[in-house]
């Protein structure tokens, strides 16, 4: 994985795909990719997409955050030893070989108040929606798995 204080942000890196290949009682599992990294990385969770994508963004530093992220580690600061979900060694098995339920393209273009605002687009309906929170984000994703129209509450 490329060390994002001596790579160029290019435009291609500020687009991550979600590919969700399982999706029950609104639990979802897949992959994130982003050609920041060498490989999809799994999630088994929705937490576990968000923490990655938090991360992600954080690795990269765009986009810089509005406020300063707490840290509890040691000196405020991951070391370089310590283990984080993007840098995980597990093997890829989910997905392999299947379909994606669905797959969806997320830019995120600001990280304001606590949140993330940006663009998602699902990739085979090709619907499209501004998101002002992570939340939002989430409704998009959920609302197209269970074949809602987006623009219905949840």
């Amino acid at each position: 994985m490329a060390n994002a204080l001596t790579k160029e942000i290019t435009n291609d890196m500020k687009t991550s795909i979600i590919k969700v290949f399982s999706f029950e009682k609104l639990n979802i599992q897949g992959t994130l990719s982003n050609p920041h990294f060498e490989n999809e990385i799994n999630f088994l969770n929705l937490t576990q997409l968000l923490l990655m994508i938090n991360e992600l963004l954080a690795e990269l530093s765009y986009p810089q955050a509005v406020t300063e992220q707490r840290n509890f580690g040691r000196n405020g600061r991951m070391r370089n030893n310590e283990l984080t979900l993007l840098n995980s060694k597990e093997v890829t098995t989910i997905g392999s070989g299947k379909k994606p339920l669905a797959s969806f393209a997320v830019t995120i273009l600001f990280r304001q108040a606590a949140s993330w605002q940006g663009r998602i687009k699902c990739i085979e309906t090709g619907e499209e929606k501004d998101f002002i929170s992570d939340l939002e984000l989430l409704r998009f994703m959920l609302n197209i798995l269970e074949g809602k129209n987006i623009n219905e509450e949840v």
